[in-house]
């Protein structure tokens, strides 16, 4: 026998025949067209093989065409907003849904990008015990260099559209406050110069950001419960904020509202919560916060 007629062709071996059947369907149907067999052989192995094709390519249809809208949406309630921002930036143009995939990107943008610099200078301070003191001290230094440089651009304050991005604006307060600790806390001369002078920058940031955290903050509080017939408005130069509506003539539900809001009564600063029960009214039942002062250091310890 010459060696021509001894060379078997890949589609002639039963065994990789059967296995193709299951792994790659598509593979074994053309394998079987061109396998040496009888024609109703093959319309028996090719039957059943082509329903497994069409799983095949409905499986990977499945994963390209996934719905990112849906996925978005599940990240979203569940307050991861980095994968949300990027499920709704996978969604198509064609989606029934695209508009409001492009809403919620516009309202996770400032969010995702606070998120991203947050654990950007976070990861600076994680880093820190695996360097060199020497190189410790250029990289505490060049990233107060990089902060005062984006201060004096223009950091954008209170615009956040809900607010878990106000609350985002607090956490860049907070990473501000941290750098200038580990400057102040430097061997290096100039470090502790250029913490001081990002001190003053952040202080004066802090004293024009945080009466815009207020009135933006009272904003949306309206909206949000203007359906529930209750006016939300602020007074003393927004440093007090008054609520009104029909539900408030028992104290239960004034101790309600009290304890919901209590939290982000004191992240931003405000002093006083005023409870009335009809508008006009002069009297009210109020909380005093006693919050630090708007240019005092942000830090979320024990909150």
């Amino acid at each position: 026998m010459s060696p021509i007629e001894s060379k078997k062709e890949w589609y002639n071996n039963k065994t990789l025949l059967i296995i193709l059947f299951f792994v790659f369907p598509p593979l074994g149907i053309y394998a079987m067209i061109k396998h040496k067999t009888d024609l109703w052989k093959k319309i028996l192995y090719i039957l059943p093989s082509s329903f497994f094709s069409i799983l095949f390519v409905s499986a990977i249809v499945a994963v390209i065409f996934s719905d990112n809208y849906k996925a978005g949406l599940d990240h979203y309630n569940k307050k991861e907003y980095v994968k949300a921002y990027d499920s709704f930036q996978l969604v198509s143009s064609h989606d029934k849904n695209y508009k409001d995939a492009i809403s919620k990107i516009e309202e996770l943008k400032p969010i995702v990008d606070s998120i991203k610099k947050s654990e950007t200078l976070q990861n600076v301070s994680d880093n820190k015990k695996e360097k060199t003191e020497e190189r410790l001290k250029d990289n505490i230094k060049s990233q107060i260099e990089r902060e005062l440089i984006a201060i004096d651009k223009g950091v954008m304050i209170g615009k956040g559209e809900s607010i878990t991005a106000l609350q985002m604006d607090l956490v860049l307060f907070s990473a501000y406050s941290t750098i200038i600790k580990e400057g102040e806390d430097s061997d290096d001369i100039e470090t502790k110069k250029l913490a001081k002078k990002l001190k003053e920058k952040v202080q004066n940031l802090q004293k024009s950001g945080f009466p815009k955290l207020r009135k933006r903050y009272t904003e949306i509080v309206k909206n949000l419960m203007w359906e529930n017939d209750i006016d939300v408005y602020s007074s003393n130069g927004g440093d007090v904020l008054n609520v009104t509506g029909g539900i408030f003539v028992t104290n239960k539900n004034i101790k309600q509202i009290q304890e919901t809001i209590d939290e982000n009564m004191q992240l931003f600063r405000f002093k006083q919560v005023r409870y009335r029960w009809y508008k006009g009214s002069d009297e009210f039942t109020y909380y005093d916060i006693s919050p630090p002062k708007d240019t005092e250091p942000v830090t979320f310890e024990n909150k």
